[in-house]
């Protein structure tokens, strides 16, 4: 039994170091997964700390109540007023954020399975899932607001009742988690200790009413009350009250085509939070799909045999039949994610990322069952990683022939090529031991991609025989974007200047700013000349996003590698020009 344990341990010490690599990697990296929102929340922060007070909160429009203050607070601190103006300090405590939840994720893991193996199992899933990744390293309020709201659910699973200390420091949490998003977090999490209540009275209401009444309200209260914190200190509460309470979030319940949404749109209930776990788990999604499928099979065995059942205790005891009926633990932890996606479906506007606490909740239990699920599920979830990593490796090969100016360092080759000879082990292996692989694996996709789009990160070069970056300082660079405030992260580019959109998607816009002489950082291709009778100060590989389906096919099928790649000169015409 040891060596079998000591093989396990091993595999996720792998996962471990390679998790680590891949979230602390290019951390400052403009390609790493993000939202758009990223830039715009930068500028909230820069422009409040410029500002030497922390309300009201501005941005180049003027007062941008759009968030409560706790993120771009949490970015000032982190940067010491701005003083300390980087990517990394900005994103760093999002990190340190989602190492906390994993934390908690482990911890509650490894209580109820009383194995540390399932600790740390159960932290590396939620780490490895997609949307962590996404939302938990950059700076967005996703990765603190998930940690403040699953807080919440583990005290109450730890400490086994809902009592009034619970109930004060879970309100306290729900305060926190406000502070970061809105004053509607308070929802999901209130109705989930609500629910997992009403399961342990024998889903009796009055029951619910008589003992818990009391101790729910208080913990929404608290949460409200310190989310009232940023109206009683604001200078401008009633333009809270109007831009933030009414615009961005009364309003997201408002919608004519309300009943249409739920099944069909941009922001369906069905695609974007009932089943929005499987693509916030990504590679992952397939080993979700196992325990769902077989959390049904064992949910209606416990109801058709009158097993563990609706008032069983808080369950941190340790695991009953694998087979058997779900655990009280387990229901619980349904619950809450039941609670989220029923709250998150009355908004008009939804997205997957909104139910990210979920994702803590379904690590806990895939971690639980790990070894049940079926392992065509996880071989699955290999093969996937496999794919992924194989496309990169083959990109990463072809784009150097393609484009010489894109270098990768020997390490690098390396590393894809082992990552990929991992993610196949968890996919051809045998034995138990390829299900421990697969948190490796699925961890080393995102090393992969890290290691793939290094060479577009690169800081901006002095052209020969140009004035320099130094000319550029203090001065206005006009940026190609297309989504707002997003040309707020082009500061880390060229520290020292001013940054301004225009729409690359306009060729005729576009024309006009290069024959007026406009300063700008122009797209070209990387074999093509800057304009002529142009300065050209700086340039650098830049990667190209959102190629056109032709484009695409002539990528793979005529591998055109070059089509990936752009590089942005920023120039300058004549003076006269713009006369």
């Amino acid at each position: 039994m040891r060596r079998p344990a000591t093989r396990q341990g091993l595999w996720l010490a792998l996962a471990l170091a390679i998790t680590l690599f891949s979230y602390l990697y290019h951390l400052d990296g403009r390609n790493i997964l993000k939202s758009p929102d990223e830039g715009f929340y930068v500028q909230i922060a820069r422009m409040t700390a410029e500002q030497g007070k922390l309300l009201p909160l501005v941005c180049e429009r003027g007062i941008c109540n759009d968030k409560p203050p706790l993120l771009f607070w949490q970015g000032i601190a982190s940067t010491s007023w701005a003083r300390a103006w980087t990517l990394w300090a900005l994103r760093l405590p999002s990190v340190l954020y989602t190492a906390a939840t994993a934390l908690l994720v482990a911890l509650l893991a490894g209580r109820l399975a009383r194995d540390w193996r399932k600790a740390w199992l159960a932290a590396l899933l939620f780490t490895a899932a997609l949307s962590t990744v996404q939302h938990g390293r950059p700076f967005l309020t996703n990765s603190p607001e998930t940690f403040w709201l699953f807080a919440p659910v583990v005290i109450l699973l730890l400490v086994g009742e809902l009592s009034w200390p619970v109930a004060v420091v879970s309100g306290l949490c729900l305060g926190m988690g406000a502070l970061y998003k809105s004053f509607f977090l308070v929802v999901p999490v209130t109705a989930a200790v609500g629910l997992i209540q009403w399961r342990h009275h024998r889903w009796n209401p009055l029951q619910v009413l008589r003992q818990d009444a009391g101790r729910l309200a208080a913990m929404a209260g608290i949460g409200l009350a310190l989310f009232a914190l940023w109206l009683a200190f604001d200078p401008y509460p009633g333009a809270i009250v109007h831009d933030f309470i009414g615009r961005e979030n009364i309003n997201k319940f408002r919608h004519t085509g309300y009943l249409k949404g739920l099944v069909s749109g941009k922001y369906s209930a069905i695609t974007a939070i009932w089943l929005g776990d499987f693509t916030n788990f990504g590679f992952l999604a397939f080993a979700l799909l196992g325990l769902v499928v077989m959390t049904l099979l064992r949910w209606r065995k416990g109801s058709a045999g009158g097993g563990v059942g609706a008032g069983d205790s808080f369950g941190t005891a340790p695991l009953a039949d694998a087979d058997g009926p779900l655990t009280g633990a387990e229901r619980d932890l349904w619950c809450y994610v039941v609670a989220f996606l029923i709250s998150y479906t009355a908004p008009y506007q939804r997205q997957e990322n909104y139910i990210l606490p979920t994702v803590a909740a379904l690590s806990v239990l895939l971690a639980l069952r790990w070894e049940r699920i079926p392992a065509w599920f996880l071989r699955l979830s290999g093969a996937a990683a496999v794919i992924f990593i194989g496309a990169l490796a083959w990109l990463i090969r072809g784009l150097p022939h393609a484009v010489p100016d894109v270098i990768y360092a020997a390490w690098q080759l390396v590393g894809i090529g082992a990552l990929l000879m991992l993610a196949l082990s968890a996919v051809v292996g045998t034995g138990a031991g390829v299900r421990w692989r697969l948190p490796a694996a699925v961890a080393g996709t995102w090393l992969a991609l890290g290691l793939a789009l290094s060479p577009f990160d690169g800081p901006f070069l002095p052209s020969p025989g140009g004035p320099g970056l130094e000319a550029l300082r203090g001065r206005t660079i006009l940026f190609p974007l297309a989504w707002p405030e997003r040309h707020e992260r082009h500061r880390f580019d060229v520290p020292g200047s001013q940054v301004a959109p225009f729409d690359p998607r306009d060729p005729v816009a576009t024309a006009t700013l290069i024959a007026q002489g406009r300063l700008m950082a122009l797209p070209i291709a990387p074999d093509a000349a800057p304009p002529a009778g142009h300065t050209v100060y700086a340039e650098r590989l830049d990667l190209r996003i959102g190629l056109a389906f032709t484009e695409v096919w002539e990528l793979v099928l005529g591998r055109r590698f070059d089509l990936l790649v752009q590089r942005l000169v920023i120039i300058e015409g004549p003076r006269d020009s713009a006369r």
